[in-house]
């Protein structure tokens, strides 16, 4: 069961992305809002400029072609960048707490390290339209108020003081909705969406090799971090001084698809 467990959450992060490592910092729950009675673009691109990093954690449950599997918790840190994309780190555990994997993503590039197998798969840099898709998400999908400085990004004045922001990346479409107070309801990005009421949620929906897997994270803590740190994300060549063997994700992909 365990195994099985590393081999679905792995085969989502290829799409959904991961990287860095969280140190000691101070956290808010949550970035201070205001009503505002002339809301636009302007506004959300200086909402966004407070947005650094989060830290999270919460339970994630995964359906494959429609049948639910064991949920586990995790870990989350992420950190927004720029032409990159963000970074993020995350850490799947299974009973007792025991640390079933470890994923990072950086730069572009993914790794998956499996504790028990003591391997590290490895996702090289996407390239083209897909990297453009991956850099967008990877940063928006914990900043959705950053949508308002994607290029072509629309304000739509809705009822009762929401509005919405949508624009188009690479030919996918994606869009935001606010409340007056500036505070984000959902988001709708390529592959899923984002709820951010309580509970927070993510859904995503990913179909790998004529395999449909549906995941849904759920979040009990969330907290932006707003002050600098020097964290050093763990890299390649760390893991491989630690004797862990690299391995490509075309076998993580061909053990889910068996």
């Amino acid at each position: 069961m365990v195994q099985r467990i590393e081999i679905i959450f792995s085969t989502l992060l290829v799409l959904i992305l991961l990287s860095c490592s969280p140190g000691k910092e101070v956290a808010t729950p949550v970035l201070p809002l205001e009503r505002c009675k002339n809301p636009g673009l302007k506004t959300l691109a200086r909402y966004s400029q407070k947005v650094k990093k989060v830290k999270a954690r919460g339970w994630i449950k995964v359906f494959i072609n429609g049948k639910e599997e064991p949920s586990f918790r995790f870990d989350l840190y992420w950190e927004k960048g720029a032409l990159r994309g963000a970074t993020f780190n995350i850490t799947g555990y299974g009973p007792f707490s025991m640390p079933l994997f470890e994923a990072l993503y950086k730069d572009g590039e993914l790794y998956l390290c499996i504790f028990r197998d003591h391997v590290i798969y490895r996702r090289e840099v996407l390239r083209g339209k897909f990297r453009v898709i991956e850099r967008a998400v990877s940063n928006l999908f914990l900043d959705p108020w950053g949508l308002s400085l994607v290029h072509g990004a629309r304000f739509i004045p809705l009822a009762n003081g929401i509005f919405r922001v949508s624009s188009v990346i690479e030919g996918r479409p994606i869009y935001g909705t606010y409340s007056s107070t500036l505070q984000p309801l959902c988001l709708k990005i390529p592959f899923g969406e984002v709820s951010y009421g309580l509970p927070r949620r993510m859904r995503f929906n990913i179909k790998v090799n004529d395999i449909r897997i549906k995941v849904l994270l759920n979040f009990n803590e969330f907290s932006y971090v707003t002050n600098k740190s020097n964290d050093k994300s763990l890299s390649l060549q760390d893991l491989l001084r630690n004797g862990f063997r690299p391995l490509p994700f075309s076998l993580l992909l061909e053990r889910l698809k068996e």
